[in-house]
């Protein structure tokens, strides 16, 4: 869990700073046995700011989470190595 959270993380600094991104999108405008006509148009694709920050909010809750769960198994792990001792 927590290697999702740094790459949500990274994820979201990434479109924090970088607001869209530029592809090209081949298209066929005429299409007949003999002749094929494509065309290359430009496509931006763009993504509030909020989109960067709920990544970010996401990646640290992942961390957390994932903090938090090997916590626990280490508390169960010395239960189970205290109840051997006894």
């Amino acid at each position: 869990m927590k290697v999702i959270g740094f790459i949500l993380m990274v994820i979201g600094i990434v479109m924090l700073v970088q607001r869209s991104v530029e592809h090209n999108k081949k298209e066929t405008v005429v299409d007949t046995n003999s002749i094929e006509i494509t065309k290359k148009e430009p496509k931006m694709i763009t993504w509030p700011y909020y989109a960067g920050a709920i990544a970010i909010a996401a990646g640290i809750i992942f961390v957390i989470a994932g903090e938090k769960k090997k916590r626990i198994a280490q508390r169960r792990k010395d239960n189970v190595f205290k109840i051997m001792l006894l």
